[in-house]
């Protein structure tokens, strides 16, 4: 992350609509890019809008993308596996030599309208190194029926990303991206692959 190791900033913590506005927190965090872009454009990768103004974005990868569905009590179970990947770069700390991840909620609207928010039972764990993909899995139960008709296929998924200089944290920093189910009208028991927007920085903490 671009001078953040500044002692102006680097016991501050930022959070979106506190003290600064989320305009100046991707200034700071990560110039000299442009980094603003309207809710809704091609360059927050969010057609659906579910996350509003994606300002910095983690350069993370996500790849090897899939996902079932399978019906339990109380609702339909979603399993999603992907291989994920974030590199060296100006939006990770400079000593930074790997990451965990910690996953909060997923969150999103069924399709009669009611907002959910959800934490799910399986998330991603263990230390990652820097530039090597990992393998990492979510599971969580939404309370819909497992038909084509009521399946969730849009999520915002909230984790923190906890920097690490060998096994010892230096910086935590929050993100949120739209992850989106593919429409397979429920071949084979619900499967396909996922899509997922771009990491957006919500709050950072030293």
């Amino acid at each position: 992350m671009t001078d953040i190791a500044n002692k102006s900033i680097s016991r501050r913590m930022f959070v979106r609509g506190a003290a600064w506005s989320v305009p100046a927190l991707g200034l700071a965090l990560a110039a000299p890019r442009a980094l603003a872009a309207p809710p809704g454009s091609q360059e927050c990768g969010d057609p659906n809008e579910l996350i509003e103004n994606c300002v910095v974005q983690l350069p993370e990868e996500f790849t090897s993308t899939s996902f079932s569905t399978t019906a339990v009590v109380g609702g339909t179970n979603y399993s999603i596996l992907f291989s994920t990947n974030i590199r060296p770069g100006e939006l990770v700390p400079a000593a930074a030599t790997g990451y965990r991840i910690n996953s909060h909620n997923l969150t999103g609207t069924k399709r009669d309208g009611v907002p959910f928010s959800i934490t799910p039972h399986i998330g991603e764990a263990g230390p990652r190194a820097l530039g090597a993909r990992s393998a990492s899995s979510l599971g969580f139960v939404v309370d819909v029926p497992w038909t084509a008709g009521q399946l969730v296929r849009n999520f915002a998924y909230t984790f923190d990303v906890v920097y690490l200089n060998g096994l010892t944290e230096i910086q935590t920093c929050s993100y949120v991206t739209a992850m989106t189910l593919a429409d397979n009208g429920m071949i084979v028991g619900g499967v396909g692959s996922v899509s997922f927007a771009p990491p957006r920085l919500t709050a950072c903490v030293v």
